[in-house]
This record gives C-alpha cells, structure tokens and sequence, in this order.
C-alpha cells in the first residue's frame, strides 16, 4: 500500500497526488477518527 501511495504522489497528475496525500493522511488517522469522517452507508452515492 505505501509503495502506490509512494508512487502516486509522484505522478505527473495532480488529482492522483491528491488522492495519494487524502489516503496517506487516512492511514495515519485512528479508527473513530475514520468512521467520523468516511460514510458508511449510501451517502456517496450519485443522485439521479
């Protein structure tokens, strides 16, 4: 996991970077932090 984030923070596109740098603080977070900032149910789901 931390050689694609490691890879990808190096990509020439800058939403990849972006990605990278949102996941890798992600990581680094304990897990209430994660469950107050990631949905668990459908809330990311497109609306039509």
């Amino acid at each position: 996991c931390h050689a694609l984030i490691n890879e990808l923070l190096a990509s020439h596109s800058t939403d990849l970077q972006q990605r990278a740098y949102e996941l890798q603080t992600l990581l680094t977070l304990n897990m209430n932090t994660v469950e107050s900032v990631m949905p668990f149910d459908a809330s990311c789901e497109d609306i039509e």
